[in-house]
């Protein structure tokens, strides 16, 4: 091995001879030992020239470097008695680890922000330990440690938030790092209003409130507003998350953002296409049918019922090719009318019922439906004792999975369901990853045969006649022909 793959690694290995500054490259890079390359040459040549006598110095090289090399002895100061008593406290990795530990699990403290009153439909913060049993049934699980932190950060949200209630929404991949997802609700109190046509907050596709994070136990990044612009251009963008919220999207069209409006985007479709409810447990508001409510009259259907997609209606409004939830107000001329101008609209982007059934869904390209459902573990109905008696129950896990959305999941069992999402927040099929390829190259013409110059600009001489006297004898220099007698 040479001297400068031996101390400088095979990183700089080449580089030394292009390098502008030599003598910084040989004085930086140290062995094991503390021994720069500019000293070891350093001493290498002073053990040359002890043998200076020697005629062999070249073929010895090695060997003298490697002597060097070995035997070279560096002294270090001993410690002081206050050092040796007193060492210095070195943190590593580990203990960084179990200190964030320590503070990410210590006890709550009361909330810095009073809770507002919590609607009839809020689950405050649901138990994830329980719900994590559910998704363990259908093949998703992310271990028990994992999931009691993503329990705490739920509350830790709540404690440091005004949210009236969060769940745990899933996991984007990505190529560097991943972001896990809390949703939330928060009361529509921000006094700086978005400019049009932005949709205000707690309203259409900036409604629900998310954080994102890279580790759960690290710091947990609110997701910005979205334009409609946003949503339009992520429907034609297929785009892997880097794992950092700034980085660019490099998609064509070009996204008008970074990625964390993209992730946003993407958040916001799959939530509008795949979080469902059983029918009948929300109903249309008499005064106001765009929004819905709870219904007194509920009762959750058995599993055999839950199999059948009329049974499931979709909770969200659907989001408009517009990239909003509602229309804009046309802005019309002096003989325009209003009304007709917002029919057309209508027409041409019209806006589905609320709650509509899944059976009403776009089947997917291949399949009858657009959702696939199956049922795991035991599908044995038990009766129940006790104070439930009268009552049946089943382990029995009902699982249904949209086919537009890869990863995303609903479960439901006996009174229960819940919602999960683990992919890379693609959609299926639409456009595809790469370009179309431009057209196939033109067969080439066919070539012209070369014509000699009409005006050239030193003329060839004119070819001899055949058989001519001339032919086969000698010419001077200008093409005369030389005489054989001259030569005599």
């Amino acid at each position: 091995m040479c001297i400068r793959d031996r101390y400088m690694g095979n990183k700089y290995r080449g580089s030394m001879a292009s390098s502008i500054n030599v003598d910084y490259l040989l004085r930086a890079h140290r062995n094991h030992k503390g021994v720069s390359l500019y000293e070891h040459l350093a001493m290498v040549i002073n053990q040359i020239s002890k043998d200076a006598k020697s005629k062999d110095c070249f073929e010895n090289f090695e060997k003298i470097m490697d002597f060097v090399e070995k035997n070279h002895f560096k002294y270090k100061a001993p410690l002081s008695d206050h050092e040796v008593n007193h060492p210095r406290k070195v943190k590593s990795e580990i203990h960084e680890w179990l200190e964030d530990s320590i503070a990410f699990l210590r006890k709550l403290p009361p909330r810095s922000i009073p809770a507002p009153p919590l609607p009839k439909d809020a689950k405050y913060a649901p138990n994830l330990l329980l719900e994590s049993r559910l998704f363990e049934t259908v093949g998703i699980y992310f271990g028990e440690e994992e999931t009691y932190l993503l329990n705490r950060a739920m509350l830790k949200l709540l404690n440091e938030t005004n949210a009236v209630s969060v769940r745990f929404w899933g996991k984007i991949l990505g190529r560097s790092r991943s972001y896990w997802v809390i949703e939330g609700q928060v009361p529509a109190d921000n006094p700086d209003p978005l400019p049009l046509p932005y949709e205000r907050f707690g309203q259409g596709v900036n409604a629900l409130t998310y954080w994102v994070a890279n580790d759960v136990q690290g710091h947990w990044h609110e997701l910005p507003a979205i334009s409609p612009e946003h949503i339009k251009r992520a429907r034609t963008a297929k785009h892997i998350m880097t794992g950092h919220l700034n980085a660019k999207v490099d998609v064509y069209p070009p996204f008008p953002g970074v990625e964390k409006h993209y992730l946003k985007a993407q958040i916001v479709r799959i939530t509008y296409s795949t979080v469902i409810a059983p029918n009948n447990f929300y109903k249309a508001n008499d005064e106001d049918a765009t929004k819905i409510e709870i219904s007194e009259e509920f009762a959750m259907p058995g599993t055999e019922e839950l199999k059948s997609l009329e049974n499931w209606v979709h909770v969200h409004p659907n989001i408009l090719e517009a990239g909003r939830i509602t229309h804009l107000e046309p802005q019309v001329g002096p003989e325009e009318d209003k009304d007709e101008v917002m029919n057309k609209i209508l027409t041409a982007d019209p806006i589905k019922e609320r709650l509509r059934p899944l059976s009403e869904d776009n089947p997917f390209t291949g399949f009858e439906a657009n959702w696939l459902v199956r049922v795991h573990g035991d599908t044995q109905v038990f009766n129940m004792a006790d104070k439930d008696e009268g009552k049946s129950t089943t382990y029995a896990v009902l699982a249904l999975r949209p086919l537009t959305w890869p990863g995303a999941c609903v479960i439901a069992n006996n009174n229960t369901w819940s919602h999960i999402y683990v992919g890379y927040g693609i959609k299926a099929g639409g456009l595809p990853f790469f370009p179309i390829a431009p057209n196939d190259i033109m067969v080439e013409g066919v070539e012209q045969d070369e014509m000699p110059e009409p005006n050239p600009k030193n003329p060839l001489p004119e070819p001899l006649e055949p058989n001519s006297d001339d032919e086969g004898k000698k010419k001077d220099e200008n093409g005369n022909v030389i005489d054989d007698q001259d030569d005599a």
